[in-house]
């Protein structure tokens, strides 16, 4: 954001540029030289300065077309701004409803895995009991280790999400905003 700001800044600067050139431009030019043999005037040094002005009065009105151009890229500049601005909007929104999504996730693999533990358990004692079979058992324990897997995945789709609304913020992921490099 910081990098589109200061481009757009810098478009507006440019563009009286254009503008500028209506104005005559003066220029100064100097020259020294010096040498080892005299020569017809019997000096081992020679010097000379200038002064030019020149005033360009007509020129096809490339200057007004500049004007316009840079004009144009300045609002530009400014749009992408805005653009840029409304996708960190956008951006931080969505990952604020993928942390609210995941979170009622990881709330239903809970509730899924507290019932697998206890059905677990419940079947374990019916089979000592003798009111089950090995294969009612084998199939409640494979029930929990499926929730404990959705679990554990609703656990990692959250931390993930967390990560990704830090991202949005212009976060690191240690939850520090990043250093600046002049």
């Amino acid at each position: 954001m910081l990098a589109l700001k200061a481009a757009a800044r810098g478009r507006r600067a440019g563009i009286i540029e254009p503008t500028l050139r209506w104005l005559p431009s003066l220029s100064l030019t100097g020259r020294y030289t010096y040498t080892n043999e005299a020569g017809l005037t019997g000096r081992n040094f020679n010097w000379n300065a200038g002064l030019n002005m020149s005033w360009s009065l007509f020129d096809g009105l490339t200057r007004n077309n500049e004007y316009s151009e840079q004009k144009a890229l300045a609002y530009q500049a400014d749009l992408d701004v805005r653009a840029a601005l409304r996708k960190v909007d956008l951006d931080v929104r969505s990952a604020i409803v993928s942390v609210e999504s995941q979170r009622a996730g990881l709330k239903k693999a809970q509730v899924a895995y507290d019932i697998a533990v206890r059905n677990a358990a419940e079947t374990a004692e019916l089979y000592r009991q003798g009111l089950s079979s090995a294969l009612e058992v084998a199939d409640a324990n494979v029930s929990l280790f499926e929730a404990a897997v959705d679990l554990v995945t609703a656990r990692y789709g959250l931390g993930l999400a967390y990560l990704n609304l830090e991202s949005a913020l212009g976060l690191d992921p240690l939850g520090k905003e990043p250093e600046l490099e002049d």
